[in-house]
């Protein structure tokens, strides 16, 4: 997942397939179960925002070590 930050303190997070920006979050933004939508790859992510903790559900997952 990308964040990409700004002089004012704040960040853009980016579609984590594709990289393009979905939305600015402030400092203090807080959400759960947001739906965000990429016009770019169409795709939606169901993204939670606590402060500067960004997390998405349906981002990809890096494959572990040792897995088959």
């Amino acid at each position: 997942m990308k964040i990409k930050s700004t002089a004012d303190g704040s960040a853009w997070f980016c579609c984590p397939f594709c990289g393009r920006k979905l939305f600015k979050v402030m400092q203090r933004t807080q959400c759960r179960d947001f739906p965000a939508w990429c016009r770019k790859c169409k795709r939606e992510i169901i993204v939670n925002i606590d402060g500067k903790a960004i997390f998405a559900a349906d981002a990809p997952c890096a494959p572990q070590a040792g897995a088959s």
